[in-house]
């Protein structure tokens, strides 16, 4: 599994985003997940699955008191619906 580690976010802090990415109940089996971009307390990630039937997902993490939480992970996100909800519209440009 590879992250893109071209953003500064610590590296503590990657290890803590690909953890909560791997232990979602949601994601499959992961072949990499590649760091988008970074905004504040809010990290979205692309996640690509091994089986290359499976759509590329993207997650929102936010980082609460230290520690990211997964906010959302799937294909298809509504950003404008994230945006209302509180996420920046930086991460989305």
């Amino acid at each position: 599994m590879q992250l893109n580690t071209s953003l500064v976010i610590g590296k503590n802090e990657l290890s803590e985003i690909k953890t909560v990415i791997i232990n979602s109940k949601k994601t499959p089996p992961l072949a990499k997940i590649e760091l988008l971009k970074s905004v504040g307390d809010y990290v979205r990630v692309s996640v690509f699955p091994k089986k290359k039937d499976i759509e590329v997902a993207d997650a929102i993490l936010k980082r609460y008191q230290n520690t990211w939480q997964l906010i959302i992970l799937g294909t298809g996100l509504d950003e404008d619906d994230l945006i209302r909800d509180g996420v920046p519209k930086s991460l989305f440009d």
